[in-house]
C-alpha cells in the first residue's frame, strides 16, 4: 500500500471504528454526520424555549440592562439644583 491509499482509507468520508471495545469513534471528513431527528427537533425546542425567555425578560424586566435609576425629569427640580441663579 502506499501512501496515498493509507491516506484515503483514514480520511474517507465516514467510517466506524468498533476496535476499542464499546468506543465507537465516527469520523466524518467535510460533511456532518447525519442527526437523529429526536435530536434535532429537541435542540430546535430547547433554543426556542432560551430565546423566548431571554427576549421575555428584556421586555419585562428591561432595568437589567438600563439599570435601576429613576426617570430623569428636569422639570420637577428646582433653579438651584439646575445652577440658575437666583434673579
Amino acid at each position: 500500500m502506499t501512501f496515498t491509499n493509507i491516506c484515503k482509507y483514514l480520511f474517507s468520508l465516514c467510517y466506524e471504528i468498533k476496535d476499542l471495545g464499546s468506543i465507537a469513534l465516527n469520523f466524518a471528513y467535510r460533511t456532518a454526520p447525519v442527526h437523529e431527528t429526536k435530536w434535532v427537533v429537541l435542540s430546535e425546542i430547547w433554543a426556542g424555549m432560551a430565546w423566548w425567555w431571554i427576549f421575555w425578560n428584556a421586555w419585562h424586566d428591561y432595568e437589567h440592562i438600563t439599570g435601576h435609576y429613576p426617570d430623569i425629569r428636569p422639570i420637577d427640580w428646582s433653579d438651584e439644583e439646575l445652577g440658575i441663579p437666583p434673579d
